[in-house]
C-alpha cells in the first residue's frame, strides 16, 4: 500500500492484483474460477456496514493517496519535496480541482492558472487557448495580478483569433473580482 501513495501503477498491474487477492479469498491458492466465487468483487470491496468485506478498491485508493500530495502541496507548501512534482496524473489533478475549493487570502499560495479560485474552476479549464498562450504557467495568483504580468506572460502572436479575444475578456473579469487579503493566507 505505501508503494501506492509514490508510485503511479497501470491498471494491468492492479488487476493482477485483484486476481491475487480473489484467487486467496476465494480460492487459497489454487486456481481461481468463476464458481468459487461467493460474492462478486464490488460487493466484497464495501465495507462492513453496507454488506460487504472491507476489502480495499485499489484503484480508488491509489487514486485517493496520489490526490493527497496534491492536498499536502497546498496545505503545506514549506515540505521540501513541494515543487519538484507529484506522482499524480491529470485525472488526479482534475479530481482534486473538482473537490476542492480555494479561498483567495494573500495569493501567495495559490497558482494563478492550476488552483480553482475562478469560481471554483481553474483558469486554465475556462480560457484553455489563453493558458497555450501564456509563457509563464507558474506563478503565484498574487504575482500574476500585480500589474496584470498575466497579461504580460501572453504570447501576443499566438493570440490573434476571436475565440482568443473571447477567452481574454472573460479572464480579465475574472481577475477584476479578485480582491487580495495581505493579513489571510490562502
Amino acid at each position: 500500500m505505501y508503494l501506492l501513495t509514490v508510485i503511479n501503477t497501470s491498471a494491468e498491474f492492479l488487476e493482477d492484483l485483484d486476481k491475487l487477492r480473489k484467487r486467496f479469498l476465494w480460492a487459497g491458492d489454487q486456481a481461481l474460477s468463476g464458481g468459487k466465487c461467493k460474492v462478486n468483487w464490488p460487493t466484497v470491496g464495501r465495507p462492513l456496514q453496507l454488506g460487504g468485506l472491507g476489502v480495499v478498491d485499489l484503484k480508488s485508493f491509489a487514486r485517493a493517496l496520489r490526490v493527497r500530495w496534491l492536498w499536502q502541496e497546498q496545505s503545506q507548501p514549506n515540505k521540501h519535496w513541494v515543487g519538484i512534482g507529484t506522482p499524480c496524473t491529470k485525472v488526479d489533478k482534475l479530481l482534486f480541482a473538482a473537490c476542492t475549493t480555494t479561498h483567495i487570502g494573500d495569493g501567495l499560495r495559490i497558482s494563478f492558472w492550476h488552483s480553482a479560485w475562478a469560481r471554483g474552476r481553474r483558469p486554465k479549464d475556462i480560457v484553455p487557448s489563453i493558458y497555450n498562450a501564456s509563457r509563464k504557467k507558474n506563478r503565484p495568483l498574487s504575482d500574476a495580478i500585480l500589474d496584470h504580468a498575466w497579461v504580460k506572460d501572453l504570447n501576443v502572436s499566438a493570440c490573434l483569433t476571436v475565440g482568443h479575444l473571447q477567452e481574454f475578456i472573460a479572464l480579465w473579469f475574472e481577475v477584476q473580482e479578485v480582491r487580495l487579503q495581505r493579513d489571510a493566507q490562502d
